[in-house]
Order: C-alpha cells, then structure tokens, then sequence
C-alpha cells in the first residue's frame, strides 16, 4: 500500500516538481538547489547521541533521514512504531492522506522519496504527562544531498500529550525536506514546542494539523537562524469548538533567510484561533511571513485573529508581511495585522533614564518582546527563554 502511494507520488512530482517563484506563495524562496538534489544514501553513524537527549523525557533520535533510537515499547498510554508497521495500525488510517501530494510539489516530493517514518500515537482518554522529545537530525551532508524526514502524531479521544519537536545540524551543509503531519480527535489537547536550530542546512517544513470536535492545540515554533528556512503550516479545523494558539519566534542574522507560510482553515462552527508571528531580525537578515485566516459558509461564531509583530535591529534586514482574511460567513469576529519598525526611541529614553546603560535597555526592550509568547508555553526543558537572551546579548 506504501508502494503504490510513493509510486503516485513521485508521478506528482515529476509533473508538478517544487514551486518556482512565478507562484506568488514562493516568489521570496528559492527552491532550485531542492529541485537539484540527490537524495542522501550514505552511512554515516551518529557516535554519541548524549548532547541531544532531554532528561526526563521520551527520546526520539532521526539522524539524516532514519529513525536510529526508537526504544520505547511497553510505556502505557503511548504507542511508538516506524514505517513497515504502520500502514496496517488503527491509529494511523490518516498516515499519508493528511497533506496533500497531488497538488503539492514539496509534500509530493517527500512522499515519493522518504525511507524511514515516525508514528506515534497517544491512547484513548490518556493524559500523557511525560514529554515526548523527536530530534530531526543531519549530519556531514554534502551540499547536493538531500534527507525526507515525515513524522506523524495521533491524538485518540480524550488524550493529551506535549511534545519537542527539534530539528538540529552536526557539520551539515545539506538540505531537508521534513513533512510532520499532526491529527487530533475529539476532546484531544495537543502542545507542540518547536525549534529550527539548523545553521547550515537549507530546510523546507511542512507541518501539517488537523483538529475534530473539542480539541485544542497549542504550538510555538523558535527560528534561531538558518542559512534557508521555510516553514508550511496549514491547519484544518474541521470539528466545533475547538481551540488553538499558534507562535512564531525568528530570531535572523547575519543573512539568514526566515520564511512562515500559514493557513489557518475554520470549516465548522464556534471555533477559536490565534496566531502570533514576532521577528527580530538584525545584519543582513531577510524575514518573510504570509498568513491566511480561511472561514468557510458553515463556520459561523468564528473567533480568529492573526498578527505579525517585527523589529528591524539593523539598517539592513528586512521584512516582508502579507497577513491576511478570506471570510464567507456574516457571524464571525475576525482580525488580523502587521507592524514593522525599530525599537521605541521614547521607551529606549525611559529605561535610559533610570541609570540603564543604552547596551542594556535594547536588550530589555528587544526580550520583552518574545515574552508574550515565551510565557505561553512551558520551554523550560529546552531552555528556549535563556537561548533567546543569549541570541539578544550577542547581536
């Protein structure tokens, strides 16, 4: 049954192939060096896996590609299995249906060429309280060499689990085209806390999340800076009243290329979203984000707001916003914006005033502005709060 999918869409690919940038939703990344690529088939063994474990938490190591590590049976409530024992498992009847690859040249591609998968699912009416933390690993690739990582994520009814997905480079100079695919039942609660720490490795993200009656999901992603990222989120709200918080940190530098790309779709009624994007973005640094918040006829009592807050720390970065609403129902409250610009010289002033050196008072201005988002989510384990402060200290 893989087979005949992976068949289908390498057909998909072949005639669609990656978006160039006449299409207005790729028209700032550069998509050649993937469309040029070969797909990575060399051994190269990961020695110590030590520096990227959490204590505490249930440990998921994909190095370039393959799942290396996955020894977790017999923990109660939760199911761990990879690709040749998935197909045929109940909880993964969406496993490859969730995102599309008949339209989508970059999902198509991953369909067609991944080797290794990660399935993991989260029992009926089970609250999982122990972290499940995935690295998504590349390693001593060439820079022709590209890696499909797919990870897929099923919440049963009545569940909750929390989640660590980290996607890291070790002397990598490859590219990657990840596809992560999250479905949540009835009555799910689903935290996802996700960070892009891959200097060198040009990346493409597709993240995919799909939400039934009553559930609820939380989700922050932390972009420390990549030589090209780009990240495809898409949401279905497909159930009523659900729930949802979505973030964005970009933390760019130097000229680091930051691209999010989301959809937020309300399919049904009384549902509630956000979505926040902050950037900072200093040297050479360019930052992209186009947001859409999709509400359909039947999605009436829609509560929606998409915002993309940006502070340009140098003359030379720069910033592209395109925050955006398609609504076709009257009974809704939706809104959206985007502010670009520098950091407050009045309130740069004040702090100045009270005997802070200027080199100090940035730094408190420029922290305060994740604390919105930091303080949403628990991120102590990967210690996210401290990584910013010492991403701020450093610029």
């Amino acid at each position: 049954m893989i087979t005949d999918i992976q068949n289908k869409a390498k057909r998909s690919f072949i005639e669609i192939g990656y978006p160039g940038k006449e299409s207005e939703d790729w028209k700032y990344t550069n998509t050649d060096k993937f469309s040029k690529c070969i797909p990575f088939n060399r051994n190269i063994i990961l020695k110590d896996s030590n520096p990227f474990l959490i204590d505490g938490s249930i440990n998921v190591i994909i190095h370039n590609g393959k799942v290396i590590n996955n020894q977790n049976d017999n923990i109660d409530g939760l199911t761990i299995i990879q690709l040749d024992e998935s197909y045929s498992h109940e909880a993964f009847k969406n496993f490859l249906k969730i995102s599309d690859y008949s339209r989508n040249g970059v999902v198509a591609h991953n369909t067609a060429e991944f080797e290794d998968a990660i399935h993991i699912s989260i029992d009926k009416n089970f609250d999982f309280n122990t972290p499940i933390n995935i690295i998504e690993l590349s390693s001593r690739m060439k820079n022709n060499e590209i890696i499909f990582p797919r990870i897929y994520v099923h919440m049963e009814h009545h569940s909750s689990a929390k989640l660590y997905l980290r996607q890291l480079d070790n002397e990598s100079h490859g590219l990657t085209n990840s596809v992560f695919e999250f479905y949540c039942e009835d009555s799910s609660s689903l935290e996802v806390v996700h960070t892009n720490e891959s200097k060198n490795q040009k990346t493409i993200s597709s993240l995919y999340f799909v939400q039934e009656d009553n559930s609820n999901i939380k989700f922050l992603s932390t972009s420390f800076g990549s030589d090209l990222y780009r990240s495809n989120i898409n949401i279905d709200i497909n159930g009523n009243n659900c729930f949802n918080d979505f973030g964005v940190i970009m933390l760019g530098e130097d000229k680091n290329h930051i691209d999010y790309h989301v959809n937020m779709n309300h399919n049904q009624s009384n549902s509630i979203s956000n979505f926040l994007c902050r950037s900072m973005l200093t040297g050479r640094a360019k930052g992209f984000f186009n947001g859409k918040i999709f509400v359909n006829e039947d999605a009436s009592c829609t509560d929606a707001t998409l915002n993309n807050n940006n502070l340009l720390l140098s003359d030379t970065s720069s910033m592209q916003s395109n925050p955006q609403l398609e609504i076709n129902c009257e009974d809704v409250k939706c809104s959206h914006g985007s502010t670009t610009g520098n950091l407050d010289q009045d309130s740069l002033f004040y702090i100045q005033s009270r005997g802070i050196p200027q080199s100090k008072a940035k730094q408190m201005l420029i922290k305060a502005f994740t604390t919105k988002l930091l303080d949403n989510h628990n991120c102590e384990l990967l210690s996210i709060d401290q990584r910013v402060q010492e991403w701020i200290e450093r610029i």
